[in-house]
């Protein structure tokens, strides 16, 4: 009975570190499955924002006025963040607008200036100009979003650019064409006016010529 009972207590042992073994086998398969699952998820998240980047490029370069890029820009950036998103091209009542377009830097939460801010500010803009400022209803951005965002807005400004130095162009051959119109018709009119003036200036050196007055003509 002694030694079937000892037998017993090492079957129960083995048992228990049979189920120990198993069970740290599956916490660890459990943990490396719940990883790789994050880690597709992630790769899956990245990859549709980079889509939508790249989708955005696309769109700004068939864009051919400010409206049609403010439309786009939003439309892209909602679809990057899923959150509410407004872009002003111009200074609103809203004093952290203002302030974005005075000092061409980011404000609100997550940044360095108005962090108490419930939204979150961007200037869409190049080195030296501020051409429309996002207003992002959203307090917590990640690195990856906030680089993605960035990128974008960085596009998006030199849409805008494009777009200012087309009308630019456009203004001046306006003008230009304004210019020319004017010069011909300028050549026109002296034109029309030199030739009776001719004929009259022919006459007065005629009648000098012979030296007929007036009362010699009306003798005549």
């Amino acid at each position: 009975y002694a030694s079937r009972g000892l037998g017993d207590v090492y079957k129960r042992q083995g048992y228990s570190v049979t189920f120990a073994v198993m069970f740290l086998v599956a916490l660890f398969v459990s943990t490396i499955a719940q990883k790789s699952k994050e880690q597709a998820k992630n790769s899956s998240l990245k990859a549709y924002r980079t889509e939508v980047m790249l989708e955005m490029s696309q769109k700004l370069q068939q864009c051919s006025s400010k409206k049609e890029i403010t439309e786009t820009t939003k439309e892209q950036m909602i679809k990057l963040l899923n959150c509410n998103v407004e872009l002003f091209v111009e200074d609103s009542t809203d004093e952290m607008i203002k302030w974005v377009f005075e000092n061409n830097k980011q404000a609100g939460a997550s940044t360095e200036y108005f962090t108490k801010s419930a939204n979150y500010y961007l200037p869409v803009c190049n080195l030296n100009k501020v051409f429309a400022v996002a207003r992002i209803k959203r307090k917590e951005i990640s690195e990856f979003e906030r680089s993605l965002l960035i990128a974008m807005l960085r596009e998006s400004a030199l849409a805008y650019e494009k777009d200012a130095i087309s009308q630019l162009k456009n203004k001046l051959l306006i003008k230009n064409n304004q210019e020319e119109l004017r010069s011909t018709l300028l050549r026109a009119i002296s034109h029309d006016l030199r030739t009776p003036l001719t004929g009259i200036s022919g006459y007065a050196e005629s009648v000098s010529y012979t030296h007929l007055t007036l009362p010699t003509i009306c003798s005549v």
